[in-house]
């Protein structure tokens, strides 16, 4: 089979690195390049990744990726492309992720994405741009993630996302206005979509403005104790009378991998004025992946013997980590295991030195339940590059889960670029496992 040579240029001048034309990622992230000719990569009919991360671009030229047909994900993270022109992407028809935060994006035409039915994340954080029109969204039903915080929109119509039944995180600036054009205003919106119209505005209503008003808050939330899952709804009355027969309800939970201890309603006599009361459910995990919704209501009846019913927003429930058990191993007996593993992985771009993400992650696999099995570092030509894996034991199933985590990026630079995978014998347990270690180096 062919290979191709790719040249870039760096602060240290001219370089090229020589890949397989049958290469199905290639990654070039974390290389201080400045600038780049990916016209190679026209005859990769296979490639489903490229990764251009945590470098020095100010432009780039993606006409080249036109014949990249296969090409699912493309990472430009922590860059400085100010401009982009995503028309070659028209062609490449699977693909699903696309990282551009952490640019200097004034503009963007998401046009071409509207050719990409199975797009599902779309990372623009920390760029500059003033608008940005999401209508060719409407047609990428398999959406899953948009970020557009720490921006200058102004506005942002979010109508167009009605059709993205599968969204579960939008995060905006808190000074974005959001507004729903008419022709939306009568569509059942995704569950994600709905969190965020319950903040800012919905129709004709102001900022922060409640989507419903009532004097009863209603409040939940989930934490993993002991290998279960405490799970708490908070009332609080603030009307000038007492509120009596207060009854929290559980309608629906994943039944598939958990089950609740105890009775599925919980009723109180009363709650005084100004006071409140969270009552609390228990649920036991049959399964080392847990996932799905918790619904529940509330009804009380106030002082005039009038009932009243409110509901509970849905607590989204995944979890991997916090039901699993450190598994020691030899680092011979660990490659072993790897070779009849499946691998599931992800990468993201993490704003702090490569050094300091690594010992972020030395500390975090522990908390996460993983034993680790190794560390490895080293720093060359101005480049840190670090990787570390571990292992655990899931607690229900016996099935082994294991990390392996690289960390790379210049010894200067305050960037760095993580490629995280998960591998096992259960393929479902994997994205959530991934998931959870990507929101702890998020925060």
């Amino acid at each position: 089979m062919g290979k191709v040579k790719i040249r870039f240029r760096t602060k240290k001048g001219e370089k090229k690195k020589v890949f397989r034309s049958y290469d199905e990622k290639i990654d070039l992230g974390g290389k201080g390049i400045i600038s780049i000719d990916l016209g190679p990569l026209a005859s990769c009919s296979s490639l489903q990744g490229l990764s251009l991360g945590v470098n020095q671009l100010q432009e780039l030229d993606l006409g080249p990726l036109a014949s990249c047909t296969s090409l699912q994900r493309l990472w430009l993270s922590h860059n400085q492309l100010q401009e982009l022109d995503l028309g070659p992407l028209v062609s490449c028809t699977s693909f699903r992720r696309l990282y551009l935060d952490n640019n200097q994006l004034q503009e963007l035409d998401l046009g071409p994405l509207a050719s990409c039915t199975s797009f599902q994340r779309l990372y623009l954080d920390n760029n500059q741009l003033q608008e940005l029109d999401l209508g060719p969204l409407a047609s990428c039903s398999s959406l899953q993630e948009l970020w557009f915080h720490n921006n200058q929109l102004q506005e942002l119509d979010l109508g167009p996302l009605v059709s993205c039944h599968d969204l579960k995180d939008l995060t905006l600036s808190s000074n974005t206005r959001v507004v729903i054009d008419s022709h939306y205003r009568d569509k059942v919106f995704p569950e994600a979509l709905e969190q965020i119209l319950r903040r800012v505005i919905w129709r004709k209503r102001s900022i922060d403005q409640p989507l419903v008003d009532t004097p009863i808050q209603v409040t939940r939330g989930c934490a993993a104790v002991g290998g279960k899952f405490e799970y708490k709804v908070k009332v609080k009355n603030n009307t000038s009378s007492v509120i009596t027969n207060v009854t929290i309800a559980i309608l629906a939970y994943p039944d598939d991998c958990m089950n609740i201890s105890g009775p599925p309603t919980k009723t109180l006599k009363r709650i005084g004025i100004g006071e409140f009361r969270s009552p609390q459910f228990i649920f036991v995990p049959t399964k080392d992946c847990v996932e799905g919704r918790i619904v529940a209501t509330v009804s009380f009846m106030d002082h005039k013997d009038q009932a009243h019913m409110l509901k509970v927003e849905p607590y989204i429930i995944k979890s991997v980590c916090d039901l699993l058990e450190p598994l020691e191993s030899s680092l011979e007996e660990f490659e072993l295991m790897l070779a009849d593993m499946s691998v599931n992985s992800e990468e993201i771009s993490v704003s702090q030195p490569a050094e300091t993400t690594f010992e972020q992650v030395q500390s975090l696999l522990p908390d996460r339940n993983f034993h680790i099995i190794a560390a490895e570092k080293e720093s060359d030509d101005g480049e840190f590059r670090g990787t570390i894996m571990g292992l655990a034991l899931g607690k229900y199933t016996g099935k082994k889960v294991a990390i392996r985590i690289t960390i790379k990026g210049q010894t200067e630079s305050d960037s760095s670029g993580v490629r995280i995978e998960a591998l096992g014998s259960h393929p479902d347990m994997l994205p959530i496992a991934i998931e959870e270690i990507v929101r702890e180096l998020r925060s």
